[in-house]
Formats: structure tokens, sequence, C-alpha cells
């Protein structure tokens, strides 16, 4: 339930796809813009900027099918962010939503406070430890 947790005050625009993507790659170097631009083609989805201010500070998608609502995938420009983007990114949500958070990721042991459940689980391994940037990143699970 979104609703569970704590208010943010980071807000939320819509941004084309490729602006998402631009600010993903400035930012973790990594270039999505495939994969923002099938996701912004996902039945009810949204792509979006979170905003301090007047600056980004994160970037991702969400979808929404008849019975949840997906954060497909969330980046953030820093770690400091993480948690309050999620939050700002799930206040779209009006209903049950899902996300795949890794295990290491600063967002799990506050997800399980605010009452959100793990459903299931999947395991992850990598070749070097800072391949993958989890304390800026909700992965979509189709990418790791």
């Amino acid at each position: 339930d979104p609703a569970a947790l704590p208010p943010t005050l980071l807000t939320v625009r819509d941004v084309e796809a490729a602006e998402a993507a631009r600010l993903e790659d400035e930012w973790i170097g990594w270039d999505r813009i495939d994969q923002y631009r099938f996701w912004s083609t996902r039945p009810g989805a949204r792509t979006v900027a979170v905003i301090e201010g007047t600056t980004p500070v994160a970037v991702g998608c969400l979808s929404r099918s008849r019975t949840r609502f997906t954060l497909l995938h969330l980046a953030t420009v820093e770690a400091s962010y993480i948690r309050d983007a999620v939050r700002a990114v799930c206040a779209l949500a009006s209903g049950d939503t899902m996300l795949a958070a890794p295990g290491m990721s600063a967002v799990v042991p506050w997800l399980l406070d605010a009452g959100w459940r793990v459903r299931e689980h999947d395991l992850y391994c990598a070749s070097e430890p800072e391949l993958f940037a989890a304390e800026c990143l909700i992965p979509h699970p189709g990418l790791l």
C-alpha cells in the first residue's frame, strides 16, 4: 500500500522516454533508451521524473494493470534520494503496488517496516561488486 509510506516533499512530472534515458545515462552511465521506449508503451504506463525544487533527482516508469501498479524501473542521481523517489512515484499509484528491490537496497527494510511484503525472490550474481548500482536503482527484474 503506497499510502503506508511516509510523505515526501519531492514531486513527480511526466517526461518523454528519451529524457528519462538521457538522465539515467548521465547519472549511472547506462543508456536505456530502448528500455524506456518499451516501458512507456506498457498498459497504463507513465514515464516520470522525480523533482526536488526544479531539479530532476530520479527517473523511472510506473505501469498499471487491471489488478495492480508496478514500478517498472527507477534510477536516482545519488543514493540519498532512493527512498523519497520510491515514495514519490508510488504516490501516483492508487492501490496494490509492486517493485523489484535488490536485497541490499536501503528501501527493503523501509518497505517492510511500512507493511510491504516480499512476494518472490531471485538470485543475482555479478563478476564485480560495483557492476550494479543497487543503492541508486530499483531495476526492472528483466535487466539483472
